[in-house]
């Protein structure tokens, strides 16, 4: 499964590690996180001179979307619970053989 978070932007919902609410840059160790990475050059913007809504970070970049955090979270939501019914599928499985 693909995420969809603005800007033409498409990720694989397995490299995503956390969706952020970008209200919540306001905590002084959140902006030194933001700081660091945006000075290493590991920020992406998808939001197209828009509002940054959310903060999606992937092992490789940190995102900034204009899309509402609580949407993306629900899209990544339903991937993540697809994979434990996945798992627990697969595991009941290996415990019948």
């Amino acid at each position: 499964m693909y995420l969809y978070i603005g800007g033409n932007v498409v990720l694989p919902c397995r490299r995503v590690i956390a969706v952020f609410d970008a209200l919540s840059t306001e905590q002084q160790v959140t902006r030194e996180f933001l700081r660091t990475y945006r000075e290493e050059g590991f920020t992406v913007s998808t939001t197209e001179g828009g509002p940054v809504k959310s903060l999606v970070l992937t092992q490789e970049k940190l995102y900034l979307s204009s899309i509402a955090c609580a949407t993306l979270r629900r899209r990544w939501g339903s991937f993540l619970a697809d994979e434990r019914e996945r798992v627990c599928v697969i595991g009941e499985f290996a415990r019948t053989l």
